[in-house]
């Protein structure tokens, strides 16, 4: 029987509903593609020549994009709490090697703010069993928020293992120390509550839901453990996390969903492969096909898992990417249909479903990977490279003519370098970020120009970080115009 009454023990009409997490699923879907449309453009488009005040605009968008994407991510997550489904791997991890990917991960972010980003991570910390990508999501949270609320000084990631009855048994130990604005006393008991956002003064500024606090305590307790903060105004903020882990002497074998391998590779492998790209979107189609082609790949497009079908009966390809959701017949459809077949393809499920369960129904459809939109380059690589590791091994320049192609690499790393001078000359920081950094892509498959593409990849860097701190003081320099001449700002002279 239902009935319409509001007893005394219904909640009241304003109180905060939890989320529907099949809506927020259905949600993540839709906006998930466009997402990857958005981000793989514009990370593409980096790529090109690019002037210095477009490349600070590819970089607002990205920056943007990427922030709805983090919100995205949180709302799924805090739905996934509220309704009691959110669950973690169990998988052995070096946390060591995981804080340090995390925090290159962020250097760029602190370089170009001026911010001094130190580690400190105590050495024989052994392997753990547990969820490196929960891990991860953690410090890469605590990491961002310290950043972004600190306008000059250091952000410090101490890691540390505190001593436990039980010897199969890790307490690990995270800090992150700040010196930037710090939290007011009155928020620090409210700090971990949902859409709580922790410091007023810059709230409207940095923007962001007031989520990442709430899931990242959520998922401490789920580890054995919890967060606590301490913040003096004005003077910096310390998040500690405690977690309790399983050690474990077992190592992840290869490929294995979960384990920690990089978040990030230094330059972009030349592939070689040949794939066949299977999307019913045909932006995305595009975006895919220019995607592998900078992977040094051989890409032939199809619209649909029928089109995708006649296309490996009639061919060969070392790659199948697939959608997963097309009309005429979906992708899973499709590798069940190759795997019935005997075609041994290695098959990529692309999927905007972020949902859980969605890697095991691509496995269960004869898939090998499964990666969520939006998928940038370097995931990408990293995923081929994984599922093909000859031919991602094969250097570009292991030919039969291998001196030839040495020749020609020397010269265009020499007209690269021709136009870095005179780039740098003009004062043309972007262009000196664009040339150092198609010629550090070039040069890191020569093992002999290592150190050249090194060299490279601290110019492209120290460009961008030029860029921007460059703008940054126009900025400050606008601010005390304005407080020198308030009200003026607007009255300029006729050109």
């Amino acid at each position: 029987m239902t009935t319409n009454d509001d007893s005394a023990g219904s909640a009241p009409a304003d109180a905060p509903r939890p989320a529907n997490p099949r809506l927020l699923a259905a949600m993540s879907h839709e906006i998930r593609t466009p997402l990857y449309g958005m981000l793989g453009t514009l990370e593409l488009l980096s790529m090109t020549g690019l002037d210095a005040a477009q490349r600070q605009q590819v970089a607002t968008i990205t920056a943007s994009s990427r922030v709805l994407l983090q919100l995205l991510d949180d709302l799924l997550d805090f739905s996934r709490i509220e309704a009691g489904e959110l669950r973690l791997d169990a998988v052995p991890f070096d946390p060591v090697a995981l804080a340090e990917t995390v925090a290159r991960a962020q250097e760029p972010l602190a370089m170009r703010k001026g911010v001094a980003l130190d580690c400190d991570l105590q050495p024989g910390v052994p392997w753990l069993l547990g969820d490196p990508l929960r891990v991860r999501q953690v410090l890469a949270n605590l990491l961002r928020n310290a950043i972004k609320f600190t306008a000059q000084g250091r952000v410090t990631l101490r890691m540390w293992r505190e001593p436990l009855p039980s010897a199969d048994q890790v307490r690990l130990m995270l800090e992150v120390a700040d010196t930037g604005v710090g939290i007011d006393r009155a928020m620090l008991p409210h700090l971990f509550e949902p859409f709580t956002r922790g410091n007023a003064s810059g709230t409207d500024r940095h923007g962001g839901a007031g989520l990442g606090l709430a899931i990242c305590r959520h998922l401490a307790r789920l580890m054995g453990g919890d967060i606590t903060a301490d913040s003096t105004p004005g003077q910096g903020s310390r998040f500690t996390v405690a977690l309790q882990l399983p050690a474990t002497s077992s190592r992840p074998s290869r490929g294995v969903a979960g384990a920690d391998t990089p978040s990030a590779m230094p330059t972009l492998p030349h592939l070689g492969l040949r794939v066949l790209v299977v999307e019913d979107h045909p932006h995305n189609r595009q975006l895919l096909r220019g995607q592998l082609e900078r992977l040094g790949c051989a890409v032939q497009l199809a619209s649909d898992g029928a089109q995708g079908l006649a296309a490996c009966a009639a061919g060969a390809f070392d790659v199948v990417l697939t959608d997963v959701q097309m009309p005429v017949m979906d992708g899973y459809a499709l590798s069940r249909r190759l795997r019935a077949a005997g075609n041994p393809v290695r098959i990529v499920a692309l999927t905007a479903n972020a949902g859980a369960g969605e890697a095991g129904r691509c496995h269960a459809a004869g898939m090998d990977r499964c990666l969520v939109k939006p998928v940038l380059l370097q995931a990408l690589a990293a995923c081929l490279q994984e599922l093909v590791p000859a031919c991602a091994q094969a250097s570009p320049l292991a030919s039969d003519n291998a001196e030839a192609s040495a020749a020609l690499l020397a010269q265009s790393a020499y007209a690269d370098l021709d136009a870095l001078l005179a780039a740098a000359t003009s004062g043309d920081l972007g262009a000196v970020q664009t040339h150092a950094q198609r010629m550090r892509g070039a040069l890191a498959h020569f093992d002999a120009a290592r150190d050249a593409a090194e060299l490279c990849r601290e110019l492209e860097a120290g460009a961008a970080w030029a860029v921007q701190a460059t703008q940054d003081r126009i900025g400050d320099l606008g601010l005390v115009l304005d407080a020198c001449f308030p009200g003026h700002r607007d009255s300029r002279l006729s050109p």
